[in-house]
């Protein structure tokens, strides 16, 4: 927090009002979950940003992005989201949400500094929403709860986190429970594949195409989202979709499912169990959700091959990026060691990350008032 304090003096000649951090956070479970209004099984990690934050006088808003020695800049009065703006974007369309909420923000001047890798699912871009939205409600002193201002920062989970816990969220009735992890009982990592996540405008035509079949189901059934569809919904609407379409929708609503069944295995300190479910999901964002690739399949069939990790699945955008792994802690080792096998076969060198489950957002400075 300290080089916080300095980073903001030397770049705007004042101290900060608040610093605020959030997490970087890992899907362990869970599909599109704000569009289908379903459920979701992830944990925030011990990788965060840090925001600190100083009121203007005037309407503008000026922020640095410490790592990447950036400096972007805009109006509160005249906020658009513009490609050359790419971190900034986050943050204004915070600022957006608390204004469509009939709030007036001042300009600000922000650092913003981050140590949470970008582009393999760690949510980089919702741990930046969700430490904006807590310093401009906690700054301006807004009347908002803490699951009106995960709104405003785009439905983004990871307020709700605590140390050595998964978070279950239900998007539908905006509700939480935590559920301890015991890291003598399993331990979780990730290996990101660094095969370049791209998708090319025909298959995003293919998905948008998908959700407007869904989007058809739901207002035949007067439902909110596929969370309210069962396997024979599914079967009944066969001759309305394309077979890719139901299958597309069978890996969200079944993926619905396996949360809940990951939720019981979790509380009932059952890590091996987790770890089927999560194989099963990874088979079928393969198969059904058609997001993996080659090289993210090989590293989980390589995991799941071990005595000890109990599964594994794709995690974040797919077309490339990350796995996901539960394994038991006295194998953690062996599996690093078969990385180099994966560079020989498919020319990338994969990087491995151990998760550490941390605590969720927080303001540093004030330190709040117990």
């Amino acid at each position: 927090m300290n080089s916080m304090f300095e980073l903001h003096r030397q770049e705007y000649k004042k101290d900060p009002q608040i610093i605020t951090s959030a997490p970087g956070i890992v899907r362990l479970l869970g599909a599109v979950a704000d569009e289908n209004k379903g459920v979701l099984l992830q944990a925030a990690l011990n990788r965060k940003v840090q925001l600190s934050v100083s009121l203007r006088d005037d309407h503008h808003l000026s922020c640095l992005s410490f790592e990447e020695n950036d400096r972007r800049s805009s109006s509160v009065k005249n906020l658009k989201n513009k490609r050359e703006d790419r971190w900034l974007n986050l943050i204004k369309g915070v600022v957006s949400e608390y204004e469509l909420l009939g709030y007036e923000v001042p300009g600000m001047d922000m650092v913003l500094s981050s140590d949470i890798p970008q582009g393999i699912g760690l949510g980089s871009s919702s741990a930046i929403c969700v430490a904006a939205a807590l310093a401009i409600r906690d700054l301006l002193k807004l009347d908002l709860s803490d699951i009106q201002m995960v709104q405003c920062a785009y439905l983004s989970e990871s307020r709700f986190m605590e140390n050595s816990a998964a978070v279950y969220f239900d998007v539908k009735k905006m509700d939480h429970k935590f559920l301890p992890v015991s890291e003598e009982k399993c331990l979780f990592f990730m290996v990101n594949s660094n095969v370049p996540v791209q998708i090319d405008n025909d298959e995003q035509e293919r998905r948008d195409a998908y959700f407007e079949n869904i989007r058809e189901m739901m207002l035949k059934k007067s439902v909110s989202g596929l969370r309210d569809f069962d396997d024979f919904d599914l079967k009944q609407s066969m001759a309305q979709i394309p077979e890719n379409a139901r299958r597309f929708c069978s890996h969200i609503v079944n993926e619905n499912s396996r949360v809940n069944e990951a939720v019981n295995a979790l509380e009932a300190g059952k890590p091996a169990v987790v770890g089927k479910i999560m194989l099963r999901s990874h088979e079928s964002l393969r198969d059904n959700y058609e997001v993996s690739c080659p090289e993210v399949d090989w590293l989980v069939k390589r995991a799941v091959e071990m005595d000890g990790v109990f599964g594994a699945r794709l995690t974040g955008p797919g077309f490339g990026g990350s796995l996901v792994a539960v394994v038991a802690p006295e194998v953690m080792d062996n599996y690093q060691a078969r990385l180099d096998e994966y560079e020989r076969i498919f020319g990338f060198v994969a990087d491995f990350y151990r998760i550490h489950f941390s605590a969720g957002s927080r303001v540093l400075f004030p330190e709040p008032v117990v």
